[in-house]
């Protein structure tokens, strides 16, 4: 049975306030339905509580939080299960100092299809404290949102795995630049993540296990970057320590580096990786037991190198991989002093060489064209 916002009594004029329908709706606990226009309310609290929502037009129905509210639009919490569809839902960051446009706090199921995300004091999704199950993410946009993307954690170490399938980000991060389009504690099966950034902010980062749950891990599939040019932008930023992850097709463009492995980062596989119109260094690898299969990326911005091995690196291999060095610089691939047990196998480079300072490096079938 689906029941329509205005026949509880709401008004899609984006200036009343609807709180009172938003909870007899979240006590009803059934299908709610969102017509075309601006819904005003505080934030749907899910309180162990159910309901599904269901928007007539995913740009023109638009669940909006009202000004000084300072919440997330939706709040699940404990066994609550949610689902929206068809909708826009909008934090409204303008008047509020803080909130998510969703946060869990544990919840049984959350699900999104075609909907959009906006304006967000802080995060788009925050999975945060809790036990978050049943979580499927797909055919949506994040945008505008001061903090990440989506920000999942895992503080007691069993979320079930997150699944997040056709995920557009725009305009992420816009006041801090560490922050990124979707940070990662846990498991995630992704598959298609477009993600483009207009201030130096990064794409998907997989975290070091910690206080705030296990190291990120499992399957991402097709990420495309699309940087701001110059300044610190990352496409991949890899600090997983536990190295169960396999990340299959990245492109990236105007971007500081494509991928940074971070110092103390374990492992893990990287099937098919692009990169142009690279700032930085390309690839800066300073982590552990990394491998990278099939790494093609051209140098037009007078950066120094497109693969920079660090000093604490240990056992990084690179296979069948392509470097176009287009300026000056004498190396397109620089193994530090310090580096130990390096493997380059099946490249060709363009420009450039192997600057090599580390200990037991390998190269195998490497020329030069």
């Amino acid at each position: 049975e689906i029941i329509n916002a205005t026949g509880l009594g709401g008004v899609m004029d984006g200036v009343t306030d609807n709180t009172l329908v938003t909870n007899a709706a979240v006590a009803w606990g059934k299908k709610l339905g969102i017509p075309i226009g601006t819904y005003s309310t505080e934030s749907f609290f899910l309180l162990s509580k159910n309901i599904e929502l269901l928007g007539e037009d995913r740009e023109l129905s638009i669940i909006k939080l009202k000004n000084n509210a300072v919440q997330h639009v939706i709040t699940l919490t404990g066994t609550g299960k949610f689902k929206a569809s068809n909708l826009t839902l909008d934090q409204n960051f303008a008047n509020n100092s803080g909130g998510h446009g969703i946060r869990s706090g544990g919840c049984e199921k959350l699900v999104i299809e075609n909907v959009t995300i906006q304006n967000c004091a802080s995060y788009g999704i925050g999975i945060q404290a809790g036990t978050s199950n049943g979580v499927n993410l797909s055919k949506f946009t994040i945008k505008n949102t001061n903090s990440d993307g989506i920000d999942i954690k895992d503080y007691n170490n069993n979320n079930g795995c997150i699944y997040i399938t056709d995920y557009t980000a725009e305009n992420i991060s816009i006041v801090d630049s560490d922050d990124v389009a979707l940070d990662v504690r846990g498991e995630v099966c992704v598959n298609n993540i477009s993600i483009t950034a207009v201030t130096p902010s990064r794409g998907v980062r997989l975290r070091q296990g910690g206080s705030q749950g296990r190291a990120g891990f499992g399957v991402i599939n097709n990420v495309v970057f699309k940087g701001y040019g110059t300044g610190s932008t990352i496409a991949l930023h890899i600090a997983a320590d536990a190295g169960n992850f396999a990340i299959n097709n990245v492109s990236a463009k105007d971007c500081n580096q494509v991928v940074l492995q971070s110092t103390g980062a374990v492992g893990g596989i990287i099937t098919g990786v692009t990169g142009s119109g690279i700032y930085g260094e390309g690839m800066s690898i300073g982590g552990n037991d990394l491998i990278i299969n099939g790494y093609s990326a051209k140098n037009t911005t007078g950066s120094d190198r497109l693969c920079d091995v660090e000093s604490t690196a240990v056992n990084f291999n690179l296979c069948n991989f392509f470097t176009d060095e287009t300026t000056a610089s004498s190396q397109g691939i620089r193994v530090n002093s310090g580096a130990a047990s390096t493997s380059f196998a099946n490249g060709s480079m363009r420009g450039g060489a192997i600057g090599d300072s580390g200990t037991g490096t390998v190269q195998t079938n490497v020329r030069a064209i």
